[in-house]
């Protein structure tokens, strides 16, 4: 297929928006399935789903009266209570796992809550919105320990339901070094797959035998805006397994990269545009990495920071998407 243009148009709190381009990779298979389902997507005016991370530390306070909001909602209407906040120092690692391993006991008991009359439409999206604010406050944690603006864009189409399986070919185009302005396919899968485990410390999940790699992909979009990296995850995620115990250890398919999974689908890259170069006209530095791991080359603060918190911390939905061919 010929290389393609991926537009994103976000509206920004002051009323305006702010369109967002990518140039779609070619000679791939993920990307040519992507692009079909997407269309398709888009043909049948589906809506568009967005999760979108700019926060920072400093908004800490406005994200647990989100998610506070979210769980009074759930306990209401739950058949099981789960912990709410007074403080912003209770929102750590082990109390947001906690409420996530919640997230996907909800997820496996659909169909028996269903069956007794214990499910609503509403409960199933105030759960969606407790993952998605699960999600935010810790990248809003991380970001603030690495200096660095964390922001992404997760998007679908509702109602769910396209996908297409993972094949073994297509794990020849799965991506383990992410960079800022990055595209790639999301995770489409309700669970922890080892990726996301072990940035967590989340080992548990491996104990239970609950992890759940990616087996599949849809029309649903991640827009990464986080720092670039120059370490491969594999890198570091072997570090991590050495201080596993041995038994934990045991379970994880260390000698098999297909099983492990390691990384997200790479689709494309952004294209730099005028919101960029009113902050660096000089387009090189667009392309030179930034993030804690390489602030020798433009220091902590970078033009890609300053976008992020300027330009990207204003955008509060998606007005439309396009693909041109």
């Amino acid at each position: 297929m010929a290389k393609a243009v991926l537009k994103v148009v976000f509206t920004t709190k002051d009323g305006g928006t702010l369109p967002v381009s990518y140039n779609l990779y070619d000679q791939n298979p993920v990307v040519d399935r992507w692009i079909s389902m997407t269309k398709q997507s888009l043909e049948k005016e589906m809506e568009i789903k967005a999760r979108i991370t700019n926060n920072e530390m400093n908004n800490i306070g406005y994200l647990m009266e989100q998610i506070n909001g979210v769980l009074v909602f759930i306990n209401e209407n739950y058949d099981k209570v789960l912990p709410t906040f007074t403080d912003f120092n209770q929102l750590d690692s082990v109390i947001l796992n906690y409420l996530h391993e919640e997230f996907e006991v909800y997820g496996d008991r659909i169909t028996e809550l269903q069956t007794k009359e214990k499910w609503s439409y509403e409960l199933h999206d105030k759960f969606l919105s407790l993952n998605e604010f699960i999600h935010m406050i810790e990248t809003a944690i991380h970001g603030s320990h690495h200096k660095f603006p964390n922001f992404s864009c997760l998007y679908d189409f509702l109602p769910a339901g396209l996908h297409e399986p993972v094949t073994e070919i297509d794990k020849l185009f799965l991506e383990d070094r992410f960079e800022w302005g990055g595209l790639y396919c999301g995770y489409n899968t309700l669970g922890k797959d080892y990726l996301s485990i072990a940035p967590e410390n989340d080992w548990e999940v491996i104990a239970r035998d609950e992890v759940r790699p990616q087996i599949r992909f849809a029309p649903e979009t991640w827009m990464n805006f986080g720092p670039d990296m120059t370490n491969t995850i594999r890198e570091s995620f072997y570090s991590w397994y050495l201080s596993l115990s041995p038994e934990v250890q045991s379970k994880v398919p260390i000698d098999d990269m297909h099983k492990l999974s390691l990384g997200r689908y790479k689709l494309g890259r952004i294209i730099i545009d005028d919101s960029m170069l009113a902050i660096e006209s000089d387009v090189s530095k667009w392309f030179t990495p930034s993030g804690p791991s390489v602030a020798w080359a433009l220091g902590n603060e970078s033009c890609k920071t300053k976008w992020n918190r300027e330009v990207f911390s204003q955008v509060n939905g998606i007005k439309e998407i396009k693909i041109y061919e």
